[in-house]
């Protein structure tokens, strides 16, 4: 086997130090004791003061990274070297407690430790400790003393065992302390962290982090021997063991040494090998200071075997050595390429914990997660250590996403999905008591998985002023306008005389008085996330890549609080500004946009621009899958999901049809293009005319004329459309659009560019025999239809899009016929923007309730609970319903109305953030019946339903408390659209129907015009 490189060989350290070694009984607990020969101090100094260095010099060079290439938009901001002083400017207990965690290092790669003398530790973690870069700042500002702050939290150091082949075969997670004078108490501490029940050290993804920015042998080989220890499920062969470093200044007189020398500390509870090292040193401040405030001589009194570090191209920062040593290291942006082995450690975790059913300790989490949310009680059975192991589990996934997509894997965003599930129900307060940022967390990796919605969503949510950063927010959100309105009020803040830091976006306590430092960090912050949405918003911005490398560079240093958890976020917030530039529609419109007229361009930025100030700025992979199809210009279907942006494509379609460039000899007609959009239904029909008018109206600046023909005799020969010099999108159900063929068909046909046929997968048979004898079918019409209309087209050279649900038992025949072609293949992605549950509500004996769900996004939701197989519930979600023995003793169908009733009311009413929820009830036929009975239930005395009511006996029940379901709307334009509504049910049904009096009920004492 080849020899290690140990980044802090120490070869004088048998000379400096005299070691003494005991071991308990049983072989588990070792004592040493190293005891300092101060006249070799001279001798060992030098070689001392370059592994100190060396230890901190990855932390300098993202300092400077930090610092350079400025893009802010205004002047005032003087470049300093932010590394100016770091560490040796620190407060002495800082100093001693670096010195403490390098030394902890020192003692694991240089001596021999459970009978192995092959520690290695691949990095230290100084990088990460930010409290301290701004107290650095605040004191390279004012020329004050240094005063004392918390120490970095996670592991002081840590040191790996690999066997022959770089397998991790143990772990030595080392607890430093380094003190003056001694005390018992700090001993406590020490053994007492060192308990924690990790098995695999806490911050393996920090140390994969940092030997992930250097390109070279020694990182890629650790970099691939920690991703598999994190990956994989704990060996047998794998051992953990703990080490306590203890350094003190003053030597014990009774005894020899501070801690037992025959048994392991009463605050060490993990049962684990453990060995205490208690080193002996003299004048340790002394010492301290000597190590930090001296360069190494030239020519070290000693041969060290150690590498020099290029840095690459940054002439502004000196050559030095870096905690990883190897020669000519190079650092670089990207992972290096996993091995072999960890990609298929990695695919089996992502199918493990993120494959097609849920396994039952994420049930079991979501459970618990709807429990709290809906205000009961948690699981009996929930233990406390399992929100950290499922927390494990998300972080484990990101590593695993990021491994796959290194590896080409098209299916990494699976397991950021999973990740991104995890988090949000690790979210909810009770589940997440030491307040880290797992919702923030939860948006980043959404937004990575290609989930917008979700990440949208879930921050919509309110919660506690100033929990979270409203930057970040808005960030994550994909909310750009936000964004650039928060970012403005920064700047004018920030070029004022007053100006105040906004430190929201650093995840910490800070120092209020290291107020240049913070304004820098801020500073180039917010500089990136500007360019950013100049790129949203207006496209070309040529600064955009360095925006991005400036974020990437703050990422890895400076968005990092002072939980174990809030430097993932920081990598992740930069990672999720270049899937925005990628995913952007404007990005993926841009070879559309060489397809059409001048005037279409036009069109289309106005279009882009009011989808940038509708937060629908990124483009789903569903539409992307859409996009790419209409730029061949050529006739398909579109199959995917409800909810996943067929309408996007729709409006993009129909603007790229009208506008298309086309020569004199291909033009279709004088008159100008004309798309039909066909709809099954005169509701769809109205939705789609008003908002195909929304859109296009205000994109086209009413160039575009949005009509629609679906009820009654509303159209005519002498209809405007029918000749019309401007562009036209025509809305009309199947059976309209037949008969409007057949009689005006020669009129117009040449004008039509596009059709679009909407939910067209009802094309399919629905074995209805009957309606197909009497020619009453609709599936017969609709492609009695489609022929008569692909029989026009084909010949006008224009094209057919048909948007259909997936439906995998007919999709290829329907892009067959929408095509022409047998060999024709649809467009289809299953994503889905929205999750989707499906659950039951049960109406329990006793006017009761309970809510039980059984799938989640198609996956069974099932876990055991006191040794019972179960599905999440909620129990008693709402009140009992006031109590109605006639209606009681009804046949079953209206025995349940009034559960459906009750509960629909308390799932519409407010909950106790003020926000409601739309509540559908489908009703299949017989609509009148159930508007009646709800009229009755709300109100029995009603001279409408009185006669008839089924609560005679309970003529109370008018007064039984309600929940507020409904919120009487006060603004104009809402008050016009319920006056719309009424006059449309009016219309439909009538002044005396039920339906209409159940509509108009909240307002019966008002006058409505």
């Amino acid at each position: 086997m080849k020899e290690r490189q140990k980044i802090t060989r120490f070869n004088g350290i048998s000379k400096w130090l005299s070691n003494s070694v005991s071991e308990s009984e049983d072989k588990r607990y070792t004592h040493r004791l190293l005891t300092e020969d101060k006249s070799q101090r001279d001798i060992i100094i030098n070689e001392l003061i370059l592994i100190v260095q060396k230890a901190h010099e990855d932390a300098r060079y993202r300092l400077r990274k930090l610092a350079g290439n400025s893009l802010a938009p205004f002047g005032g901001f003087s470049e300093s070297d932010p590394s100016d002083g770091y560490p040796e400017r620190l407060n002495t207990i800082s100093r001693q407690s670096y010195f403490g965690d390098i030394f902890s290092g020192i003692i694991a790669e240089n001596l021999a430790h459970f009978g192995q003398d092959d520690w290695e530790v691949p990095a230290f973690l100084f990088r990460f400790h930010l409290v301290e870069f701004q107290h650095l700042e605040f004191l390279n500002q004012t020329e004050e003393i240094a005063k004392k702050r918390p120490g970095r939290t996670g592991d002081d150091c840590l040191a790996f065992l690999r066997n022959s082949e770089g397998v991790i075969i143990a772990s030595l997670v080392c607890e430093a302390k380094c003190t003056t004078n001694h005390y018992t108490k700090m001993i406590a501490k020490a053994h007492k962290k060192a308990s924690e029940p990790h098995i695999k050290p806490v911050d393996i993804p920090q140390i994969i982090e940092i030997l992930g920015d250097y390109d070279d042998p020694f990182s890629s080989e650790w970099v691939d021997s920690l991703r598999v220890l994190w990956l994989e499920k704990v060996d047998i062969n794998y051992e953990r063991c703990d080490l306590i470093s203890y350094i003190c200044g003053e030597h014990p007189v009774r005894n020899p040494t501070w801690i037992s020398p025959q048994k392991p500390h009463e605050q060490y509870t993990a049962g684990r090998r453990l060995e205490a090292v208690e080193i002996h040193l003299h004048e340790v401040e002394n010492l301290v200071t000597s190590v930090y405030s001296q360069a190494a001589s030239p020519t070290p009194s000693v041969n060290i075997s150690t590498q020099t570090v290029q840095q690459p191209d940054d002439s502004e920062v000196a050559k030095a050595n870096c905690d990883v040593i190897v020669e000519d290291e190079v650092l670089q942006n990207e992972m290096t390429q996993p091995s072999n082995e960890v990609i298929v450690l990695a695919k089996e975790l992502q199918n493990s914990l993120a494959g097609t059913r849920l396994t039952p300790a994420i049930a079991k989490l979501y459970s618990q997660h709807t429990r709290l949310r809906a205000g009961g009680k948690g699981l009996t059975g929930w233990r406390e250590d399992e929100a950290g192991e499922r927390l494990n589990d998300a972080m484990r996934l990101i590593e695993t996403a990021f491994i796959q997509r290194e590896a080409g894997d098209t299916n990494w965003r699976n397991g950021m999905l999973r990740a991104g599930e995890l988090f949000e129900w690790l979210s909810h307060p009770q589940l997440n008591p030491d307040i880290l940022p797992i919702r923030l967390l939860a948006a980043a990796v959404y937004e990575l998985a290609g989930y917008p919605a979700r990440a949208a969503g879930l921050l919509n949510e309110d919660i506690s002023e100033g929990v979270e950063s409203e930057i970040l927010r808005s960030l994550l959100k994909a909310d750009f306008p936000s964004l650039l309105r928060r970012l403005t009020e920064y700047w004018a803040t920030a070029t004022s005389s007053n100006f105040q830091t906004e430190t929201s976006l650093l995840w910490d306590d800070t120092d209020t008085a290291a107020d240049r430092f913070n304004k820098l960090i801020v500073k180039e912050t917010a500089s990136s996330l500007g360019i950013l949405c100049a790129k949203m918003r207006w496209g070309n911005e040529p600064r955009l890549e360095k925006a991005i490398e400036k974020l990437s560079a703050i990422a890895k240093l400076l968005l990092h609080g002072h939980d174990t958890y809030s430097w993932l976020l920081g990598k992740l917030c930069a990672e999720v500004a270049s899937v925005y530039i990628e995913t952007s529609l404007r990005h993926h419109l841009e070879a559309l946009s060489q397809m059409i007229t001048q005037s279409g361009k036009t069109f289309l930025e106005r279009y882009l621009r009011q989808s940038y100030q509708n937060c629908k700025t990124l483009a789903w992979r569903s539409q992307i899958c859409g996009i790419e199809r209409l730029a061949t210009a050529e006739s398909f279907a579109l199959c995917t999901p409800t909810g996943s942006g067929k309408t996007t494509i729709a409006e993009i379609a129909i603007l790229q049809s009208l506008f298309l460039e086309t020569t004199n000899s291909n033009k279709l007609s004088n008159s100008a293009p004309l798309v039909i959009y066909l709809v099954p239904s005169r509701a769809l029909a109205t939705e789609v005319e008003s908002s195909l008018s929304r859109v296009l109206k205000r994109s086209t600046n009413n160039n575009v004329i949005v009509t629609g023909l679906y009820g009654g005799t509303d159209w005519g020969p002498t209809d405007v459309w029918l000749t019309s010099e401007q562009p036209t999108v025509l809305i009309c159900t199947y059976e309209k659009a037949e008969a409007l063929m057949k009689f005006l068909g020669t009129r117009f046909i040449r004008r039509v560019s596009l059709i679009v046929l909407d939910e067209a997968h009802k094309v399919e048979f629905d074995s209805n025999k009957n309606s197909l004898q009497k020619a009453e079918n609709r599936s017969l019409r609709l492609e009695s239809l489609g022929a008569r209309l692909f029989t026009y087209i084909e010949q006008n050279h224009s094209r057919i899009i048909a948007l259909s649900a997936v439906a995998s038992e007919i999709e290829g025949a329907l892009a067959s016929w929408i095509e022409n072609s047998t060999n024709a293949t649809p467009a289809k992605e299953n994503y889905r923007s929205t999750r989707q549950l499906i659950g039951r509500l049960e109406c329990l004996p006793g006017r009761g309730f309970r809510i039980k769900y059984d799938l989640l996004d198609g996956r069974r939701l099932a876990f055991e609970e006191d040794g019972q197989a179960d599905t999440p519930f909620i129990l008693d979600p709402f009140p009992k319903y006031p109590a109605a023995p006639n209606w009681e003793q009804e046949r079953t169908e209206k025995r349940l109305r009034p559960y459906l009733f009750w509960a629909a009311m308390h799932l519409a009413a407010p909950d106790e953030k003020g926000k409601r929820r739309a509540v559908l009830i489908s009703i299949p036929q017989n609509i009148d019946n159930y508007a009646k009975d709800l009229l009755e239930f709300l109100d029995p005395t009603l001279p409408e339903v009185e006669q008839l009511s089924l609560f005679q006996e309970n003529k109370d029940f008018s007064r039984v408390e309600k929940p507020s379901f409904y919120h009487e709307p006060i603004e104009p334009d809402k008050l016009k659209i319920l006056q719309k509504c009424l006059r449309s049910c009016e219309d439909y049904f009538g002044l005396k129907s039920y339906e209409y009096k159940l509509l108009r009920y909240p307002f019966s004492s008002k006058k409505l015009t």
